[in-house]
């Protein structure tokens, strides 16, 4: 019976070794990439309301998004603006922002990925699920229903006076929702954009 080679031991405790060392250095990197992921997002959205909603962020001043049950909630007012102090943002993204070809059950896999959630919440705290997420040209068939927009620099970043003075970076979502009611009516592009100027202005004047 030949003898055991103690070299061929320590080649195979090597091996094994290197193996170990390469699984858990994977499952590192693993754990490290699902602990940076930022968590998902869920939208609660006054009942009445309708029209543009916006997200503006990597503002200073803005706040910093509650956390409840392992995501983040926005919580908007009846005038439909957040902003948030988050660098990046993506709420939902639309197919014509992302890589993706032109396949809309592929789109629509990879809205899903994106686990945003969106809620009407009446005076009484009720919430109501908005299931349809529209994608670019996507056709509206009920409502309400919601159309996660791109991300949108307005202005740009400039020194005036040795003073810099950045551009505002959002991201709107438009909600179709025949249900609202009431005489108010829905926001212009240009409406939105006035009101989203003088809040930014006001907000980092304030900080």
């Amino acid at each position: 019976m030949p003898g055991i080679s103690i070299s061929g031991i320590k080649k195979n405790n090597n091996m094994k070794n290197k193996i170990y060392i390469g699984a858990l250095a994977v499952l590192l990197v693993c754990l490290s990439a699902c602990n940076n992921r930022p968590l998902p997002y869920t939208f609660l959205i006054p009942a009445n309301y309708k029209g543009i909603l916006r997200v503006i962020f990597d503002e200073e001043c803005g706040i910093k998004p509650g956390v409840a049950n392992g995501r983040q909630i926005l919580a908007f007012g009846e005038d439909g603006i957040l902003i948030l102090n988050s660098e990046s943002f993506n709420g939902g993204m639309t197919e014509k922002n992302t890589n993706v070809n032109n396949d809309v059950n592929e789109t629509k896999s990879f809205l899903a990925d994106m686990k945003s959630e969106y809620y009407l919440v009446d005076g009484k705290g009720n919430k109501t699920k908005i299931t349809q997420i529209l994608n670019a040209g996507e056709k509206l068939n009920d409502t309400p229903s919601i159309l996660p927009g791109e991300t949108t620099v307005s202005g740009y970043t400039y020194h005036n006076s040795e003073v810099e003075v950045k551009g505002i970076t959002y991201q709107d979502f438009y909600l179709y929702n025949s249900n609202a009611t009431g005489t108010k009516e829905t926001m212009s592009s240009q409406q939105i954009n006035t009101i989203t100027k003088a809040l930014v202005n006001a907000c980092r004047t304030s900080h």
